[in-house]
């Protein structure tokens, strides 16, 4: 825009907006990611209802003695930017009924106006900037311990989420639960005081399974396959584990070892199971 002369001819101002960058696109995408949340599942979710690809903050604020002040909504697409505001400017003209939050009122008023806006036009999705990609995570290790880390081909879609990383800053580590098990590597065990066999091991995830399995001796000491047969199975626990065998005879010798099942993952129709851990042979002694 510019001011001209009488004669329209000569400018007397002109104003030169020069724009400048806040953030980078690939950190712009990030929060419009972020803001995209409150729109799919949390205070926002009224603006879902559009079925536009919307990103939306909400705010509520409570006065002092804790009665709604304001109630506010700031939401944007690639084409419109709406800011809704429902209060008072000062405190003498009342407050807000209680119970409103800028998700249920003033996301009202912008679901009506992005319907508007949008009647009988496109709306255009974000664009992903090059720097970005979106990776599928593991579920349950993102809600329960809060780190990020790779789903594998062995992860259900229900136990995915999908989330939007910088190329630079993304996760590495691949979930050690879906995929297929490995045996305990640190198998021992000791007598308890009444000379039962109690064989020890480190439970890696309490989804897991750890089948026991024991073999009696043959001749020259081998071990009698035909023997062997799982005689426990230990799922619910993580850590230090142990298991006492009850069952084992006095004066007689065993085989043990442990297998890893993922009851989570099938192979060819079954659970999945791990290579069996290292043999133990152990006699039990006569008390």
């Amino acid at each position: 825009p510019a001011v001209t002369g009488s004669d329209e001819d000569s400018i007397l101002y002109e104003h030169r907006s020069e724009k400048t960058h806040a953030m980078c696109a690939e950190t712009a995408f990030i929060v419009t990611s972020m803001l995209r949340t409150a729109v799919d599942e949390g205070t926002a979710k009224v603006l879902s209802e559009t079925n536009l690809p919307i990103a939306a903050k909400t705010g509520t604020n409570l006065d002092s003695g804790g009665e709604v002040r304001d109630a506010w909504l700031a939401a944007y697409t690639c084409d419109y930017t709406a800011v809704v505001w429902l209060g008072t400017d000062s405190a003498e003209f009342g407050t807000l009924p209680e119970g409103t939050t800028g998700g249920n009122s003033a996301s009202l008023i912008a679901k009506e106006l992005f319907n508007h806006l949008y009647s009988g036009k496109e709306a255009q999705e974000f664009p992903v900037p090059d720097g970005i990609r979106l990776f599928a995570l593991d579920k349950a290790a993102l809600e329960t311990e809060h780190k990020a880390v790779l789903a594998t081909a062995y992860t259900p879609d229900s136990e995915i989420v999908r989330e939007y990383f910088p190329i630079s800053a993304a996760p590495s580590e691949t979930s050690k639960f879906w995929q297929l098990p490995s045996p305990p590597q640190d198998v021992s065990w000791r007598s308890d005081e009444r000379g039962n066999p109690a064989i020890r091991f480190t439970a890696q995830d309490s989804r897991l399974c750890y089948r026991i399995i024991r073999a009696e001796c043959g001749v020259f000491g081998a071990l009698n396959s035909q023997t062997e047969r799982c005689i426990a199975e230990i799922s619910g626990s993580t850590g230090e584990t142990e298991f006492i065998d009850f069952t084992a005879l006095p004066g007689k010798s065993y085989f043990y070892c442990i297998q890893t099942v993922n009851p989570c993952i099938s192979v060819h129709g079954l659970p999945a199971a791990s290579d069996k851990s290292r043999l133990l042979r152990i006699f039990c002694k006569v008390n």
